[in-house]
């Protein structure tokens, strides 16, 4: 029977390996707009400004006394809650009674890694946490906001880079395979950039099959790999790079490749599964590979 010290290391996927080393301190933070306690019934005197001051503010907005938080409103559920106009319902708003007290589990400290805090929020998706600065909640984790952030990127950037590496590296390995299921257009495409990158010819004047399998687009290595012997055998069912997976992961890859032409945030529609399940693609991948 194997010892505790002689069993395998968990895998990690190169995903989580990277929120794991990175702290929220690197992280895409917001930090909300402060008030003292007796400033915020004239900022938001009633019901209508609610709304108002939700989007000039953000959702949350950091309370003072003397210049020291002592708790916050949570804008974006007042503004739920807010009755509509001639409501029975419609009494005044007393904005002191909705001060929220800070609670000690809210309170992450800066080397909290992003890893911690999304496990945090995976747990508790309707929690607010709070970054410390100099021991005072000054900023807000948000998922959200980690979807636009640099910390994000570079963990996706990652984890798609791994999967591409685990990729070529299996169709160099079962390379007679590979170049024959490369075809038209994807063969033309591979042999335009391997001409435009000067790639040394064989001695014939062939391509060199691993150069040229390299000169593959990702979409295209995607779509080689599903085809393989090796991995028909390993996933007889076919639950592996299945189209809509090919088309998630290649938006990712587009997302983080092509900054320039993709401005906007790509959507939180499973962006943090799309990326624990490439993790585990690359695994299958890499197991396939002796």
């Amino acid at each position: 029977m194997p010892t505790e010290e002689s069993k395998p290391a968990e895998w990690i996927g190169t995903f989580d390996r990277f929120m794991r080393m990175i702290p929220i301190s690197e992280a895409n933070l917001w930090t909300p707009y402060s008030f003292e306690e007796d400033e915020l019934s004239e900022v938001i005197p009633d019901w209508d400004a609610v709304e108002t001051e939700f989007w000039d503010l953000g959702p949350t907005v950091i309370v003072t006394k003397n210049n020291t938080p002592i708790g916050y409103l949570d804008l974006d559920t007042l503004w739920g809650d807010s009755p509509a106009p001639g409501d029975p319902g419609d009494i005044p708003l007393d904005i002191l009674s909705q001060i929220r007290t800070f609670e000690d589990a809210q309170f992450l400290e800066p080397t909290t890694s992003i890893y911690e805090a999304e496990q945090l929020l995976v747990q508790n998706p309707e929690a607010l946490y709070f970054v410390l600065r100099k021991d005072e909640p000054l900023a807000v984790f948000d998922w959200e906001q980690q979807i636009s952030g640099t910390a994000l990127r570079t963990c996706a950037y990652a984890a798609v880079s791994s999967l591409e590496i685990a990729m070529l590296a299996l169709l160099r390995h079962c390379s007679s395979e590979s170049i024959a299921l490369l075809r038209a257009p994807f063969l033309h495409d591979a042999m335009e950039l391997y001409e435009m990158k000067r790639l040394p010819r064989k001695p014939d004047g062939g391509h060199d099959t691993h150069l040229l399998l390299g000169c593959t687009t990702f979409k295209t290595k995607m779509h080689l790999v599903r085809q393989l012997t090796c991995l028909e055998e390993l996933d007889p069912e076919g639950i592996c790079f299945i189209d809509e997976q090919l088309d998630k992961f290649n938006e990712i890859r587009n997302w983080l490749a092509h900054p320039e032409t993709n401005q906007d945030r790509l959507e939180d529609d499973g962006l943090l599964s799309s990326l624990k399940i490439i993790s585990i693609h690359e695994k299958i991948i890499r197991n396939l590979i002796p």
